[in-house]
């Protein structure tokens, strides 16, 4: 069942508590929190997808898929210091 928006801002809060706290035994807060990162990277390739689809791939939006594409793939390499907080995970879209 999706949760609502407010019930997903209320579990990644939490997430990112225990993940603060190191209260995250089982992984479960960095796995909500990494899969909601990636949600929210293939939301926008979604999008870019369909302007394709409906518009075909000017220049500029070609260059944004391509940067897209190599941020999720960054997203899904294993890193040896994945605890760290500057990881790509977290950063800020460009």
């Amino acid at each position: 069942m999706k949760p609502s928006r407010e019930e997903l801002r209320e579990a990644l809060a939490e997430a990112e508590r225990l993940r603060d706290q190191n209260a995250d035994g089982f992984h479960i807060a960095k796995s909500l929190l990494y899969l909601a990162r990636r949600d929210e990277l293939l939301e926008e390739l979604l999008h870019h997808v369909r302007v394709f689809t409906r518009f075909g791939m000017p220049p500029q939006e070609h260059a944004a898929l391509l940067k897209l594409l190599a941020r999720i793939e960054r997203l899904d390499q294993h890193e040896s210091e994945d605890d760290r907080r500057e990881t790509d995970l977290f950063q800020a879209p460009e």
